[in-house]
């Protein structure tokens, strides 16, 4: 297996089906990845190609690399969570029934859309009453008649189910009634009020019950029609359904994960204790550089330089620096203390404003540096600073575990049929 890039996170959890005459990039188990699925990944993102003409976004080596890598980590971790039996726990699967239903509902009322046939007279009122150009009148048309069409179907629905509301609904408040009161029956389901616990809390006690529940209500007819008419069968639906299971699935495992490999207070003093540079935030610092083949013609330059000779002046003639004439020695801002700190940090950061450093080497020669501004030091609230390592922590362990399942469950990757 020829390593990607580092270990991605898990933004990309649109785990597709494989194509079997595709192009396979990779296999995880018996799972084969393939070049179609990873381009219509990337589609399903906000930076993927022309959804409304269906074409398959261009995507760059690095994309396709990041992509490839975060659907096997998904699989692997997918493989794994159903190993753990998350699958089975309660609120999940509660979490993907409420799901189903919803779009199983959104389908019903796609159809109960597509079902409205508007005649001139409906548009023409719209557009010449209310002056509204052609596509706005045919919209409002459209919207007026479902209104109406949700109403009948409701309706219709309600008695089919045989729907019986609890007595004096009309008047009745969310005060009035117990949480475990059924407040809407029928042949295939019930409301009670803690049912619609989520929509009590953004309403008052003194709120219509009628007004808490009719979602709901709406949403539980829709769900047994689209059943009912076999929409549940549809092979898009079941697609759709299943990969959010697997998402699911996948993201709760992960969630797991991080708070297994949450690091203990002692683990984290330990951290600090070789990262000490975390312990404030960065400074920002410019300066100016002279770079010389020699120690002694370091030195030279700065002694001239501490008598009062411009600095700038100094670079633009004798900087072996690229670029030396037109910066003049100016290097820029940079920022200490996002890495560990190296001899130059430590050096910059214990100097003052116009005060140059001894010669230092390096790769191309000697160095000089005078420092011209640096921020004030500023410490971080250890509150902070604990969430930022407990972070860093979680993510090392993860990658590092993520690491390990590529080797033992034996990922492949076709490097010959990546995308070049």
């Amino acid at each position: 297996m020829k390593k990607i890039t580092t270990l991605a996170c898990l933004f990309f959890l649109s785990i597709g089906t494989a194509y079997a005459t595709d192009t396979p990039v990779a296999k995880v188990g018996d799972r084969i990845i393939t070049d179609t699925e990873l381009q219509r990944i990337l589609k399903s993102t906000p930076y993927g190609g022309d959804k409304a003409m269906g074409a398959l976004p261009t995507m760059s080596h690095k994309e396709y690399s990041y992509i490839l890598e975060g659907t096997i980590n998904a699989e692997l971790l997918y493989k794994k969570a159903l190993e753990s039996g998350i699958n089975k726990e309660e609120s999940l699967k509660k979490e993907v029934e409420g799901y189903r239903n919803s779009i199983l509902a959104s389908l019903y009322r796609n159809k109960l859309m597509d079902s409205i046939k508007l005649d001139d007279k409906d548009v023409a009122y719209f557009a010449v009453e209310k002056g509204l150009a052609e596509k706005e009148a045919e919209s409002m048309a459209k919207a007026k008649r479902m209104k109406k069409l949700l109403g009948e179907t409701r309706e219709k629905l309600a008695k089919k189910q045989q729907v019986k509301f609890i007595d004096g609904i009309e008047s009745k408040k969310i005060k009035d009634v117990k949480q475990s009161d059924i407040l809407v029956s029928s042949k295939n389901f019930t409301i009670r009020l803690h049912d619609v616990a989520e929509r009590v809390k953004f309403h008052a006690e003194t709120d219509s019950i009628l007004t808490v529940i009719s979602p709901m209500f709406q949403l539980k007819l829709f769900t047994q029609a689209a059943k009912d008419d076999g929409l549940e069968k549809a092979p898009r639906f079941l697609a759709n359904a299943q990969s959010f299971e697997k998402n699911l699935i996948i993201s709760l495992y992960r969630e797991k994960l991080q708070k297994d490999f949450q690091p203990s207070e002692k683990e984290i003093a330990e951290f600090l204790k070789h990262n000490s540079h975390l312990l404030e935030k960065p400074r920002v610092v410019s300066a100016t550089m002279i770079v010389t083949k020699t120690e002694a013609e370091a030195k030279k330059l700065r002694a001239k330089a501490l008598k009062g000779e411009n600095f700038y002046e100094l670079a633009k003639k004798n900087s072996i620096a690229p670029n030396a004439k037109q910066t003049v020695g100016v290097i820029g801002t940079m920022e200490i203390g996002t890495r560990p700190l190296t001899s130059l940090d430590l050096t910059l950061v214990s100097m003052k404003s116009g005060e140059i450093t001894q010669p230092i080497k390096g790769d191309k020669g000697y160095s000089i540096f005078r420092l011209e501004q640096i921020s004030k030091q500023v410490k971080r609230e250890k509150s902070k600073l604990d969430e930022m390592v407990k972070r860093i922590f979680v993510e090392a362990k993860m990658r590092s575990y993520l690491g390990n399942l590529w080797k033992s469950e034996k990922v492949e990757v076709y490097v010959s049929n990546l995308k070049k």
